[in-house]
């Protein structure tokens, strides 16, 4: 039902830029016809002055209105990544790094989990550390799940990564050993890296 709710969204969405563009070409083109028509018109039996003005006029709100339209469009999807690495900055940060303070809840830069990287990479990751990330991890399965639908509503590349992070807690709720868990723990990072980094085009 969900889905059958963005998807209409979405084609209302297409559907509304359609027919920006096409007003914007339709008035891009309608002033070159007008200018035309003004050398071979007699503007004293013709309306072709008015008709002009209105072209134009009517060409700026257009482009003023796609303009303002897209920022909107912009910011709703920045807020939205706002709220995603809200989310999984706190989720990180009671897991790996409690007695770090997080910056305003935002999602700690990657570097701030360098200690981490390392001992996962040398194997020596602190036991607690796998035990809290797995626990908080299966207390927020659903969650992480049902907020793919707003990553989908930035793009492509950013639901990618949601799914990509999403399907490393999968593996590591399910990791039968250390070493498995460390794995899924450095998907985990890479994937949330990728998500921190894709623009908002």
């Amino acid at each position: 039902m969900q889905n059958s709710g963005q998807q209409t969204v979405s084609f209302l969405k297409g559907l509304v830029l359609f027919y920006l563009i096409f007003l914007v070409v339709f008035f891009a083109a309608t002033p070159f016809l007008a200018f035309w028509l003004y050398w071979e018109t007699d503007l004293s039996t013709s309306m072709l002055p008015e008709l002009i003005g209105f072209c134009l006029q009517g060409g700026f709100l257009v482009l003023v209105f796609a303009l303002f339209e897209r920022r909107s469009v912009i910011n709703a999807k920045r807020n939205q990544k706002l709220i995603l690495r809200s989310y999984l900055g706190s989720l990180l940060q009671r897991a790996m790094a409690p007695d770090r303070n997080p910056v305003h809840g935002m999602l700690p830069a990657l570097e701030a989990f360098a200690a981490e990287r390392e001992a996962l990479a040398a194997g020596t990751l602190d036991p607690s550390i796998r035990t809290r990330l797995r626990e908080a991890l299966e207390r927020e399965a659903v969650s992480l799940e049902s907020l793919g639908a707003v990553a989908a509503q930035i793009d492509h590349e950013h639901l990618t990564a949601w799914s990509g992070l999403v399907e490393c807690a999968r593996d590591i709720r399910r990791a039968p050993d250390a070493e498995a868990t460390d794995r899924a723990i450095t998907a985990l990072l890479d994937h949330i890296a990728d998500f921190d980094q894709s623009p908002i085009l």
